[in-house]
């Protein structure tokens, strides 16, 4: 029973009731003026008055908030789209910034270098109302991506949905999702201001594990600009191993205190340590962005990024499948040269497509 003294959240309700706005757009803006012109122009091609967007340029030193300026002047926006200017404090605290100036009764976070597809809006108004909406990106396996909907659809308990979809690595990305405000807001969610990386899987999976249901469109919706040179992802980023480690013993103690069973919590935590060791080769292949392959001459540097992952984050919850196992043996048995060969089987080219871009 809700506390009556608890008046924020009841006039929070009452503004909600009388909002305009079913979707709240939040875009924030850094050094983003060859893309935020398409961004920008994706929501408001939708011809849609129940959305707002809501433009935070997060210190930019280039034309990036002139550009979305000008293009605010020329449309007739009717006082759907505000932008705000804060000096730069990263991602995290700009999306939180914007969660608490939207209106809108969903949230969804659009990166100033993506864009959205046509009908985007009616896409997500035809998947009816869920705590949790899920959508397809440009950058995922879309086959992997539309049998995990297809899963996901298929069963009736929710946790069994969670553990699919944490499995599948869906919920890495807050992009591809539709938030309930209320839910984040009476919640107290926000993302996590003090970490490089993550941020948006802490997010997501802080919101999941408090749903009762999820949809998945399985059409693709949201495209990720691939082109971007400047993003996080291309760069190579020395601390990643040492991040990564932080980020999944943050989600492990949001699953491990969560209100669920203690089965269901063991089977969340196989899905998110098959997780934690697969990123032993994303973290191994960081090296070929900056190095030519070579296990001889990179091979302190391949042991250190292993030893970051050895110890399972949790020792009783079990494998999720066979290769699970055999990923946790190879790295309890310090099989670090053939880990290392098999990122390399897989990333080969990273070399020679980063070497090609300098």
């Amino acid at each position: 029973m809700r506390d009556i003294f608890d008046i924020g959240v009841v006039i929070q309700e009452l503004m909600d009731m009388f909002s305009e706005f079913k979707y709240s757009v939040i875009v924030p803006m850094y050094n983003s003026e060859k893309t935020i012109a398409r961004c920008i122009r994706s929501v408001l091609m939708q011809k849609r008055d129940d959305v707002e967007l809501i433009l935070i340029d997060d210190g930019s030193e280039d034309q990036t908030g002139i550009i979305a300026k000008n293009i605010l002047k020329e449309d007739a926006c009717s006082g759907r789209v505000n932008y705000f200017y804060t000096s730069n404090a990263g991602v995290s605290k700009t999306r939180n910034y914007g969660i608490s100036l939207a209106k809108g009764r969903y949230l969804l976070f659009l990166d100033s270098d993506d864009y959205l597809v046509e009908n985007f809006f009616d896409k997500l108004d035809q998947a009816g109302e869920h705590d949790l909406l899920v959508f397809g990106m440009s950058s995922q396996n879309k086959r992997r991506y539309k049998k995990c909907c297809e899963i996901v659809s298929g069963m009736e308990v929710y946790t069994e949905q969670l553990t699919m979809l944490l499995r599948n690595r869906v919920l890495l990305s807050a992009s591809n999702k539709c938030f309930s405000r209320e839910m984040v807001l009476k919640n107290h969610l926000q993302f996590p201001e003090k970490l490089s990386i993550g941020e948006d899987f802490v997010f997501a999976l802080s919101y999941a594990l408090l749903c009762t249901d999820v949809f998945c469109i399985k059409d693709t919706l949201y495209m990720v600009d691939a082109e971007n040179l400047g993003s996080l992802s291309r760069k190579y980023r020395e601390n990643l191993p040492a991040d990564l480690r932080q980020v999944y013993k943050l989600t492990y103690a949001l699953i491990k205190y969560a209100d669920f069973s203690t089965g269901d919590k063991l089977k969340l935590l196989q899905c998110m340590d098959y997780s934690y060791a697969k990123s032993v080769c994303t973290c191994l292949g960081e090296l070929f962005k900056v190095e030519k392959p070579s296990y001889r001459k990179q091979e302190a540097k391949i042991h250190a990024v292993c030893d970051v992952f050895r110890r399972p984050l949790s020792k009783k919850a079990g494998y999720v499948n066979f290769l699970h196992r055999v990923l946790r043996l190879m790295l309890f048995y310090r099989y670090d040269f053939w880990i290392y060969l098999v990122t390399y089987l897989k990333k080969k080219d990273v070399y020679r497509k980063y070497q090609g871009e300098r």
